[in-house]
C-alpha cells in the first residue's frame, strides 16, 4: 500500500510539473530527435511494442518532423501533454492531418478533464479519410465543459475498422487555444513604408486586439500602454535604452476589438531592423501574447554604390565587365546585392548575385563585376588580393548599341542605373570598340551624358582603379569657376575634362549655361532650362554642339539663372581655357 501511494504521489507531481498554461499551444514536432515524441505526449503500443505513433522526418507539413502512425487496422491512440484551462475559456483545436490512400479507418478527437483517466468528452463527429493524400486542415471547436478545468488533456484516436494494414495516417502542426478572462494581444505589426531607405522614418503600426473574454482598458481594468522598441543590440529582448515610442491608452476595448497605435522611428540605418512591440495591460493572464517581433528591411541609400566604368565592347578575347564604386562614406555589405542589364518589371527575375554571402566593400573602394575570367589576361593587376573581382557567368550582356545597368541592394531596391549610348564615347575617337566609358566624377548624376567619356588609359579600362578621366572641382569662393583651368582636351587622360562650379542665391532655380568663343560666338549650350539647386556642377569635354574637339584658346562662359516666374536671379560670365600641349 505504501508502495502504491508513492507512485500516485509521483504521478500526481508529474501531471503538476508538466501541465501546459500559456495559450495558445503549439506542437510542430521538430524539437526531437526521431522516432521520439515531445515531452508529455503519450501513445499507445498496441501495434508496435516500441509505440505506435512516432516521430518522421518523413512528409511533415513544416520543417522537420511529422507524427507517424502504421496499420487502419489497429485500434491506436495519440495523447496530448496536460493542459490548464483555470480561469480560461477553452477556445479551438486545429491540426493537419493527412493519410495514405488505404488508411480507411475512423479517427476520434476527445477529450479528458480528469489528467487522462478517462475519454468522455467527445469533440466533433468521426474523421474519415479525406480522399486526398495531402495535408487537410482540421479546426475543432472545444466545449465549454473543459472551460475552467485544470488538468486536460487530448486524445487522437484511431479506430480498428479500417481495412489498410500498410496504411498511415500524419498529423502536424497541432495548435490548441483558450481565451483569458483578461487577455490583450499583439496580433499584427506593419511598416509603412514596407521598405524604407537609410536616412528615412519608417511609420510602425501595432494592432492591438482584446483576445480575452472579459472588456480592457478604461472603466473595466486599468489602462494599458504600448511600447515600441528598437532592437538595437539584435538580441529579440526589449529592453528601455530601446524604446522609441509609448502610446498610452485611454479607452475601452471590448471582446474580440481591435485598435492600432503608430509611433514613428526615425534616421534610420541600412540592414534589417527588428522591431518589437509590447502591450503592457496590468492583471493580464496570458502575457505569451503581450509582444511581437518584425523586421523591417532598410534599403540603402541611393548612390551608395554607383556605376563607375562599364566595358561593352572589349577586344577580342575579353570580358566585358561593369565597375561600382562605394562613394558612401560607410562600408557596405554587398551580400544578396545584384546586376541587370534589364530594366522594368524584368530587372528583378533577371538579376544577378553579386554576392551570395558578406562581401564588405570599404569607402572608396571599387568592385569589378566580369562575366568570365578573361579579365585578368588584360588586366593582370586585378588577380592581387587588394581589389574586389567577382565573376559572375552570364551575368549581364551588354548591347553595344547601349544598354541598362542597375544595380539593386538586398531589398531589390535600385540604388544605381545608369542607361548608356555609345554617343557619350569621345567623338575624336575613330574606333573606341575595347575602351571603356567612364564616369568623369561618381558624384554627379550617372545619366548626364557630360558625364561619361571615353577611357583614355593606354589598357582601355580602369578596373578597380580610379578612372583615368577623373575630375573634381577645386574649391573656390567664386560665383563661377573651372577646374583644372586651362585644360586640355585631347585624350591623352590628363585634365581632358573641366568641370564648372556654381553658387546661386536661391534654393532652386532654372539655368542656363552657354559658351563663347573670342569672338563672340556660340560654340555650346552646356545647360539649357536645367533645373538646379543652389550649389552644382557641370562637365565640359571641350566638344561643340556638333561634338567636335574646339580649337585652342579662351571661351567666355555665361552662365543665367531665372526663378520660377522667369525673374532673372543671376547672370555671372568667367573664362575658361582651352590648351594643348607642346
Amino acid at each position: 500500500m505504501r508502495t502504491r501511494f508513492a507512485l500516485l504521489f509521483v504521478a500526481l507531481t508529474g501531471i503538476i510539473q508538466g501541465q501546459i498554461r500559456q495559450f495558445p499551444f503549439k506542437e510542430s514536432f521538430d524539437s526531437v530527435s526521431v522516432p521520439a515524441l515531445p515531452p508529455g505526449w503519450l501513445t499507445t503500443s498496441n501495434h508496435a511494442a516500441s509505440g505506435d505513433f512516432v516521430t518522421t522526418h518523413s512528409a511533415p507539413l513544416s520543417d522537420s518532423t511529422a507524427v507517424l502512425s502504421t496499420n487502419a487496422t489497429v485500434s491506436q491512440s495519440l495523447t496530448s501533454p496536460l493542459l490548464d484551462f483555470t480561469d480560461r475559456e477553452a477556445d479551438s483545436l486545429i491540426f493537419y492531418e493527412r493519410r495514405s490512400a488505404s488508411h480507411n479507418s475512423g479517427l476520434l478527437l476527445e477529450a479528458s478533464s480528469d489528467g487522462g483517466a478517462t475519454f468522455v468528452i467527445r469533440i466533433g463527429d468521426t474523421l474519415r479519410n479525406p480522399g486526398v493524400t495531402s495535408y487537410i486542415l482540421r479546426r475543432m471547436q472545444l466545449p465549454s465543459g473543459l472551460s475552467n478545468q485544470a488538468s486536460v488533456r487530448f486524445r487522437w484516436r484511431v479506430l480498428d475498422n479500417g481495412t489498410g494494414s500498410t496504411g498511415t495516417i500524419r498529423f502536424d502542426d497541432i495548435e490548441i487555444s483558450a481565451k483569458a478572462g483578461i487577455d490583450a494581444a499583439i496580433t499584427e505589426l506593419i511598416f509603412s513604408p514596407m521598405i524604407p531607405r537609410a536616412g528615412d522614418s519608417v511609420v510602425v503600426s501595432a494592432t492591438v486586439e482584446n483576445v480575452g473574454i472579459s472588456a480592457i482598458g478604461a472603466h473595466a481594468t486599468e489602462n494599458f500602454t504600448v511600447d515600441f522598441y528598437d532592437d538595437i543590440n539584435a538580441d529579440s529582448i526589449p529592453e528601455s535604452q530601446e524604446v522609441f515610442g509609448s502610446s498610452p491608452v485611454a479607452r475601452t476595448l471590448q471582446p474580440g476589438e481591435k485598435l492600432r497605435m503608430e509611433s514613428t522611428l526615425r534616421n534610420l540605418r541600412e540592414g534589417n531592423r527588428t522591431v518589437i512591440a509590447v502591450v503592457h495591460l496590468p492583471g493580464d493572464q496570458n502575457p505569451a501574447n503581450d509582444l511581437a517581433r518584425s523586421v523591417v528591411p532598410v534599403a540603402f541609400a541611393r548612390s551608395s554604390l554607383v556605376v563607375n566604368e562599364i566595358m561593352y565592347d572589349p577586344v577580342a578575347g575579353n570580358s566585358e565587365y561593369v565597375e561600382l564604386f562605394n562613394c558612401s562614406r560607410e562600408t557596405v555589405d554587398l551580400h544578396g546585392w545584384s546586376v541587370s542589364d534589364v530594366s522594368g518589371p524584368a530587372a528583378r527575375t533577371s538579376a544577378h548575385l553579386i554576392a551570395r554571402a558578406a562581401f564588405v566593400i570599404a569607402s572608396g573602394e571599387y568592385i569589378v563585376i566580369t562575366t568570365d575570367s578573361s579579365i585578368f589576361t588584360r588586366f593582370s593587376y586585378l588577380t592581387q588580393p587588394s581589389y574586389h573581382v567577382r565573376i559572375r557567368p552570364g551575368a549581364f550582356s551588354l548591347n553595344n548599341a547601349g544598354d541598362d545597368v542597375i544595380v539593386s541592394d538586398f531589398t531589390g531596391s535600385t540604388i544605381d542605373s545608369v542607361r548608356y549610348s555609345p554617343d557619350w564615347q569621345n567623338q575624336e575617337i575613330d574606333d573606341p570598340s575595347g575602351r571603356s566609358l567612364e564616369r568623369i566624377n561618381p558624384s554627379l548624376p550617372g545619366n548626364d551624358r557630360r558625364n561619361w567619356s571615353t577611357c583614355a588609359d593606354p589598357l582601355g579600362g580602369t578596373p578597380g582603379r580610379r578612372n583615368s578621366l577623373y575630375t573634381r572641382p577645386a574649391p573656390s569662393s567664386a560665383l563661377v569657376s573651372f577646374s583644372p583651368n586651362p585644360f586640355s582636351p585631347d585624350g591623352d587622360g590628363y585634365e581632358d575634362m573641366t568641370m564648372l562650379t556654381y553658387r546661386i542665391p536661391a534654393a532652386s532655380a532654372v539655368i542656363r549655361v552657354r559658351i563663347y568663343d573670342s569672338r563672340g560666338r556660340l560654340v555650346r549650350t552646356l545647360a539649357d532650362g536645367d533645373p538646379s539647386a543652389s550649389r552644382g556642377e557641370l562637365i565640359w569635354d571641350g566638344s561643340d554642339d556638333n561634338r567636335r574637339r574646339v580649337r585652342m584658346g579662351i571661351y567666355i562662359v555665361l552662365l543665367e539663372a531665372r526663378g520660377a516666374s522667369g525673374e532673372t536671379i543671376q547672370a555671372t560670365k568667367c573664362t575658361v581655357v582651352v590648351a594643348v600641349k607642346l
